[in-house]
């Protein structure tokens, strides 16, 4: 035998022990009586290669129940398709108006026939006593979504107008479904709800097949080794959507979990059990009709396969189950319940905590759905949630709402790199940027992953389960509690509740009105008021200009001045490259030369700061000319000690030169009645005083970390590539850069734990944790002496003295440690499952 040969049966027969051994172990948890069908049930998963030689098996009639009689009709199919075969099953006992139960078939979307399951329908219509329809739907691929659902409707429809004929009560009719069946039936629900031409009063679910999304999942933790398996599920699901789940995003009423919406769906029975294929979105999406108000049984069996109940039905367990799903429906549809024995094998524990989700984001920000949408396209088989404190979305720039709210570095970058920026301004308005946040997270399908009004408290490691179980409460005050393998912080950086804002002696005394930028009235009117703004930072510059479109004077009083670049508000460069590229080619191209200048005069204000500075100066002259006071411009710092402010089109300037603005530079006394009394014993009129004073920083969203119930200091950690921290396995935090827009370092991050994911999958990987040698050094974290900065220093966590736990300021540098360097470098420490 050739060597090539030897090797390939070689790895074969290893694949091949390798399998059934997996089996083997999962085969061990399957109770005796069930465990016997498995040695009989061994077809192959479904390919498309031997589809419709499997299918063939699938389609023969089964026996029909003696006390049932079947009629067989062919009713108008939908609007420009065939008509729809349905079967109708008639209890021979049965005497006068009687509820009625529509059933859907199984099969995967793409096998069975109604026919097929002429034994489970009439064996219900005898069990139940009143009609059971079955329509026989098209299959998949021959005919993809929307023809099986559109068939399955059709059939219902005309059920409800045979109600008299058929002796039915129209207000009492059920919705059933197993398997594929189930989840056309979830979706039947759906579109029977939408349409509103008829009404069905309850839906029973048998292990449906709900998500396309669990084709994309790398961790089966078991379930399907049997019968309905990942590659029959992929098979399936590619055929009824006609594209491979994860490439598009499928349409309305094609997939059961992807509604939103579930408030006003009839009460629903789901059944499934813990080794079948479907049982985490089973669960799911039980827990989320009981979210929305709709009232759910739920019915899990231990040691089940897909269809153990059709495939071993005398097994102590299906008898069980069997008994539930009947019971549920009697109850529904207000018949004598002839089994009122307990179910001991069924649990029925509701699933009130939502299953495990692969990665839990915390803020619903630029870094929240920019970290979503890396997540949804780099690893789409991934579950996740947003937890978002406040009721909107956006972070900064829908909090702050003060007059000219803007960013402070250019929209090019300070936007994603994959959505393009059509607006005409490079320094954009807070309304248009918290737009731009909303549009991204609407087309990206990120919305409905939000939790609106849930605030993070505190969140928990287990290295036993590895799993991060995180506590968040609602506005009203009610605990909720989610479980996550991976935590990913992108709450910023500062505190949404609290700012910075010192007391000042007087403060009472003055009779006018005193906010604070963070929490701006809406009904303040400034119209012909003098205006006094203390501070001279970001916040400070944009406030002043945009003030004086209707007071009658804007005082910008510092303690000590900042230092302030000129930027155009419309990119001359950008607006060519949007004319004549198409639009996401112009918006990459802009975005690295911005990244290219910024990281340019940055190194000249770090290398040469005096230059800057005096260059920084002469521009403040040209636009201020005869109010030009050098002592009003010039910091005692150097460029870029504290974030240099930029002002677009020398609005500030402008203003102070028109002389609708001034700038002081002097220390506050006391406040008085009608103003503000100064060291140097001037006093300053105000009608309005804004303190303009600075943020107060929280860590690391002033979330309560604990490691195996040990609680973590954060100030005693360290830093790993500026977005892990030592010791604290599953977790990253997107933090910005501070001389440059803030996107840029967050995008790399959701990078970096995307690529991070992908390679713990394919290693069978855990858990993962940053480890800092025993003498590596210790410095802050930020490099900045703002005072927002200086305040918070002893309580966030440090960086080291050396690579990896350096924290570049460079855009650069991070995307080749980031995005190039391996992932493995010796400084992680990865665990098995």
């Amino acid at each position: 035998m050739k060597k090539k040969q030897f090797l390939l049966l070689s790895g074969t027969a290893l694949a091949a022990a390798w399998l059934n051994s997996k089996r083997a172990r999962t085969a061990a948890q399957v109770p005796a009586d069930l465990r016997s069908a498995l040695t009989i049930f061994r077809t192959p998963s479904y390919t498309p290669g031997n589809l419709r030689l499997l299918r063939s098996g699938t389609l023969k009639a089964s026996e029909i129940h003696p006390d049932v009689q079947v009629r067989h009709e062919t009713i108008p199919g939908p609007p420009g398709a065939p008509a729809v075969p349905v079967f109708v099953y008639l209890p021979r006992q049965r005497q006068g108006v009687t509820p009625a139960l529509f059933y859907t078939h199984g099969g995967g979307f793409i096998a069975h026939s109604a026919a097929f399951y002429h034994r489970v329908c009439s064996g219900y219509a005898a069990a139940l006593g009143v009609p059971v329809i079955s329509p026989d739907y098209r299959l998949a691929p021959e005919t993809p979504f929307p023809g099986p659902l559109e068939d399955v409707y059709a059939a219902l429809k005309w059920t409800f107008t045979q109600a008299a004929p058929l002796s039915i009560d129209p207000e009492r009719v059920a919705l059933a479904g197993e398997s594929a069946g189930g989840g056309l039936t979830a979706c039947l629900a759906q579109l029977a709800h939408d349409r509103g031409e008829v009404r069905p009063a309850f839906q029973a679910l048998i292990c449906p097949m709900l998500d396309e999304r669990t084709v994309l999942k790398t961790d089966w933790q078991g379930r399907g080794e049997f019968v309905w398996t990942p590659t029959s599920n992929l098979t399936g699901w590619s055929s009824y959507l006609g594209f491979r789940p994860g490439t598009q995003t499928p349409p309305p009423y094609a997939v059961a979990a992807r509604r939103e919406d579930l408030s006003g769906l009839p009460p629903a029975w789901i059944g499934t059990s813990d080794l079948d294929l479907f049982y985490d979105e089973n669960r799911e999406y039980a827990r989320r009709l009981m979210a929305a108000g709709v009232p759910c049984e739920w019915a899990e069996v231990a040691g089940g396969y897909h269809g153990f109940h059709l495939l071993k039905p005398e097994a102590e367990a299906s008898r069980q189950f069997n008994t539930s799903f009947l019971s549920a429906l009697r109850r529904a549809l207000g018949l004598p319940d002839q089994n009122t024995d307990a179910l001991p094998r069924v649990n029925t524990t509701p699933p009130t905590q939502a299953a495990a989700l692969d990665v839990l984001i915390i803020g619903a920000g630029l870094s929240g759905i920019g970290a979503a949408h890396h997540l949804k396209t780099k690893n789409p088989g991934k579950t996740f949630e947003i937890l978002e404190a406040r009721q909107a979305m956006g972070g900064t720039w829908d909090l702050f709402r003060y007059p000219g709210v803007r960013s402070d570095s250019d929209v090019f970058t300070l936007g994603y790199s994959f959505k393009p920026w059509l607006g005409r301004k490079s320094i954009a308005d807070g309304g248009d940027i918290r737009q731009y946040i909303q549009d991204a997270a609407d087309e990206g399908g990120i919305t409905p992953h939000i939790r609106f009004g849930h605030r993070v408290k505190s969140a928990e490691w287990s290295s036993e389960e590895s799993l991060w179980t995180v506590t968040a409460e609602q506005e009203d005050g009610t605990p909720v509690l989610r479980q996550a393998k991976f935590l990913f912080l992108c709450s910023g950086y500062y505190s949404y509740d609290e700012a910075h804002r010192p007391e000042f002696p007087g403060e009472a005394s003055f009779q006018g009105q005193i906010i604070h930028p963070q929490f701006w009235p809406e009904d303040v009117d400034y119209s012909g008021k003098r205006v006094v703004v203390i501070g001279s930072g970001a916040t400070a510059v944009t406030l002043v200009p945009a003030m004086t479109d209707k007071a009658a004077h804007v005082t910008m009083l510092q303690r000590s001045p900042s230092h302030i670049a000129v930027r155009p508000l419309v990119d001359g460069t950008a607006a060519a490259f949007q004319k004549w590229l198409p639009a996401p080619v112009a918006h990459g191209v802009t975005r690295w030369k911005n990244v290219l200048s910024s990281i340019f005069y940055y190194q000249i204000a770090r290398k040469a700061p005096d230059l800057f500075m005096r260059g920084l100066l002469d521009e403040a002259q040209k636009h201020l000319g005869e109010r030009f006071n050098p002592a009003d411009f010039t910091p005692s710092y150097k460029p870029w000690d504290q974030r240099v402010c930029a002002i677009p089109d020398a609005d500030l300037f402008q203003a102070i030169r028109d002389g609708k603005a001034s700038v002081l530079t002097e220390t506050i006394q006391t406040f008085t009645p009608h103003g503000i009394r100064l060291t140097g014993g001037q006093e300053l009129p105000a009608d309005i005083i804004v303190t303009a004073t600075g943020l107060k920083m929280n860590v690391l969203g002033d979330i309560e970390f604990a490691l195996d119930g040990r609680p973590v200091d954060l100030s005693q950690t360290l830093i790993y590539k500026g977005m892990m921290l030592s010791s604290l396995p599953n977790f990253a935090y997107a933090f910005g850069y501070t001389n440059s827009s803030w996107t840029l370092k967050a995008e790399l991050t959701a990078d970096y734990v995307c690529r991070l994911l992908t390679y713990m999958d394919r290693h069978a990987f855990r858990a993962v944790s940053p480890q800092a040698d025993s003498d590596l050094g210790e410095r802050p974290l930020l490099d900045l002496n703002s005072g927002y900065v200086t305040r918070s220093l002893d309580v966030l966590p440090k960086q080291g003295s050396k690579q990896p736990w350096q924290v570049y300021q460079n855009y650069l540098l991070d995307k080749y440690a980031i995005q190039v360097a391996p992932i493995n470098d010796g400084t992680l420490r990865f665990m098995r499952r």
